[in-house]
């Protein structure tokens, strides 16, 4: 017996899901990251947009070491994608009390 004949034999949701995606042409079911959106307003707070500089703590633990970087994209899921020079590599992290905006941008390094 084929794996298609024991899929399309079997009877859960989940096989019964994939023989519709099957037979509607879509053979698997695409997981995009989240959008980009074009800034992230925050109360009381200055705005994180591309290029923004920003004072980050990866550790995420208050007493932790602060990296400069800057804003490379914001996404619709209140996280942001920061170039870190420091650590020598983009990290995303969440928008929260852990990313401190700082005066300026930075142009043409996003």
């Amino acid at each position: 017996m084929s794996s298609k004949s024991v899929i399309s034999w079997c009877g859960c949701d989940f096989c019964q899901e994939r023989n519709r995606r099957i037979r509607s042409g879509v053979s698997r079911v695409r997981q995009d990251g989240p959008s980009v959106v074009k800034e992230i307003r925050r109360d009381n707070q200055r705005i994180l947009k591309a290029g923004a500089n920003v004072y980050v703590q990866p550790d995420r633990r208050k007493g932790t070491r602060r990296y400069e970087g800057w804003v490379v994209e914001c996404y619709a899921d209140n996280t942001v994608k920061i170039q870190v020079p420091r650590l020598g590599d983009a990290i995303t992290v969440e928008a929260d009390e852990f990313v401190k905006a700082r005066r300026g941008t930075t142009k043409g390094r996003n």
